[in-house]
């Protein structure tokens, strides 16, 4: 029997629906999303479609091709809690993207195909159970579950291309293919060329200066999402874990980024509105942990040099007024004494230089705002305007309670690193170093931030600071009392103190006995005192048995003023 045409197209089709919907039930398509676009020039491609301007809040589905030119970037959420960092220069297919259904219900698929240039991809790993995420290379897929990592495309003659795999927070497997062993690629690693084997991120750099950029890049990736509360770096406690982890990294690669490196990463803690400003304490936590995580680097590298340098970009950065905690007194003491313990406990022998580091970039930021300020008002503001917006803002109460308590800090934190509580001698010599280190800081502070304003400043009071220590033999426990003593900023003003006083006990914990506390002083008739800049002490090594005379504490290098710009251009961009 002859059936219709008709009739048998339409049995033939009803089999067809049958027999795929079980391999298709546990998938249905979704849309990335474009969040953020840093520049202009960035294009979207739909399949099958022409090209057209990317546009942030666009929805692309599977088939798109994203192209941006050299210096534009494209944060590209593929999903919740994945974005996908297009950097300047690349070429992007977005080849999968699946939901699933059914018994896979929650799962998301992404994948992209990155034809060249580079991506930066941060990933929740919260949410690592439920997400399966990779970058096709010509090498292979680049997968990860819960990460941050970058990949590289650079097309070569003859059609071929350089592929490289670097890893700044958990794990990545290059799968290539059925049959061939994948590579794995662990935290601070990388893969290049046609390597099998992973190697350090430094010795990647070290190999492929090029590649530098795209190492700091990470850093400022991922804090440009925790700052924006993107959905890839998930609560508080995973974006700082993510965020100290990338510095770590970045840090242990390039240590002469260092100080750039750490202070675009705490900037990112302290933004108003960060994923790590839930509340006081997990920002304070996100400040502890970058800072920590960088000077940790440091030290590792046998850059101690840099760790001045380092714990003055984090306290720039928590000290700007534009931060969450740089408006605040009470706020900006407890976030430069969350970098000063921070840096101490990370490299305990240069205690001196950290705290030397957390009084510059304090004072340097507080008198640079003033200076901004007074040539903003007056573009022709003179010298002696300049001078005296800046001595002023160096002895506000913000900035002398803030040194108190970095020198309280410092002083506390460094004698319970060293298990020296108790011993008068000791804690003498830690005392008087940390009380010439930060005083070094503030005036040099000082002075660079008044000559931010364009013109050469001759001199600029700062506040004077003193640390004094009284130990109990029988308890073996230490109080440390800081007081930071401003100039008055004209003749016949009033001096302010501010003073933090704290305890350690023997078995080195600490406790801030009183907060710290500003009070006037008497009046003075004698015009303001210019403070020289002191040298930087370093502690000297512990003493075991108490002394008859306290040596004068050796001298070592003055902290630079750090230069906040990055570069991380690529050859091309």
């Amino acid at each position: 029997m002859n059936l219709p045409q008709r009739f048998c197209s339409e049995i033939l089709l009803s089999l067809l629906v049958v027999l795929l919907v079980p391999s298709f039930a546990w998938a249905q398509n979704i849309t990335a999303r474009i969040v953020k676009i840093n520049g202009s020039g960035a294009t979207v491609t739909p399949k099958g479609g022409v090209s057209a301007p990317a546009m942030e809040n666009a929805q692309l589905a599977e088939g798109a091709l994203i192209e941006t030119p050299p210096k534009v970037e494209v944060f590209l959420e593929t999903f919740e809690g994945a974005v996908a960092t297009i950097r300047g220069g690349s070429k992007v297919e977005v080849r999968v993207l699946r939901m699933g259904q059914g018994a896979d219900a929650g799962k998301r698929v992404a994948e992209l195909n990155l034809e060249k240039g580079n991506i930066i991809s941060t990933l929740d790993p919260s949410k690592r159970p439920v997400t399966e995420f990779g970058i096709r290379t010509p090498r292979g897929v680049a997968a990860a579950r819960g990460t941050v990592y970058g990949v590289t495309v650079i097309p070569s003659a003859g059609g071929g291309s350089d592929t490289s795999v670097a890893t700044f927070s958990g794990t990545v497997i290059i799968d290539r293919g059925p049959g061939i062993p994948p590579i794995s690629i662990p935290f601070g690693q990388a893969v290049t060329g046609q390597a099998t084997a992973s190697q350090s991120v430094a010795s990647f750099v070290q190999n492929n200066p090029a590649a530098q950029a795209d190492i700091v890049a990470a850093v400022q990736v991922v804090a440009s999402n925790v700052s924006a509360a993107s959905t890839s770096v998930g609560s508080a406690a995973v974006a700082t874990s993510l965020l100290a982890a990338v510095t770590s990294a970045a840090v242990t690669a390039v240590p002469t980024q260092a100080a750039a490196i750490v202070q675009v990463a705490v900037q990112a803690t302290v933004s108003i509105g960060a994923a790590t400003g839930a509340n006081q304490q997990a920002t304070l936590n996100a400040i502890s942990a970058v800072t920590q995580a960088a000077v940790s680097a440091v030290s590792a590298a046998g850059a101690t040099g840099q760790i001045g340098t380092v714990t003055q970009a984090a306290a720039a950065a928590v000290s700007s007024s534009t931060s969450s905690t740089g408006g605040n007194q009470t706020s900006l003491n407890a976030a430069v004494a969350a970098v000063t313990t921070a840096a101490v406990t990370a490299a305990p022998t240069q205690a001196a230089a950290a705290a030397q580091g957390a009084a510059q970039g304090v004072v340097q930021t507080k008198v640079s705002e003033a200076v901004a300020a007074v040539k903003a008002a007056n573009p022709a503001a003179s010298v002696a305007q300049i001078t005296q917006a800046a001595t002023q803002a160096a002895n506000s109460t913000a900035v002398t309670s803030a040194v108190s308590t970095v020198a309280n800090t410092a002083t506390t934190t460094s004698l319970a690193s060293s298990a020296q509580s108790g011993n008068a001698a000791a804690a003498t010599i830690t005392a008087a170093a940390i009380s010439t280190a930060v005083n070094s800081g503030s005036s040099s502070g000082a002075s660079a931030g008044a000559s931010s304003g364009g013109v050469v400043v001759a001199s600029v009071s700062a506040p004077v600071v003193s640390v004094s220590v009284s130990t109990n033999s029988a308890s073996g426990s230490t109080s440390v009392s800081s007081t930071a003593t401003a100039a008055p900023a004209t003749t016949g003003g009033t001096a302010t103190t501010s003073t933090s006083n704290s305890s350690v006990s023997s078995s080195g914990a600490t406790s801030v006995t009183t907060a710290t506390t500003s009070v006037a002083g008497t009046t003075t008739t004698v015009a303001p005192a210019v403070v020289a800049p002191a040298p930087v002490v370093a502690p000297a090594p512990a003493v075991v048995a108490p002394a008859p005379a306290v040596a004068a504490p050796p001298v070592t290098t003055p902290v630079t003023p750090v230069n906040p710009i990055i570069n991380v251009s690529r050859s091309g961009e």
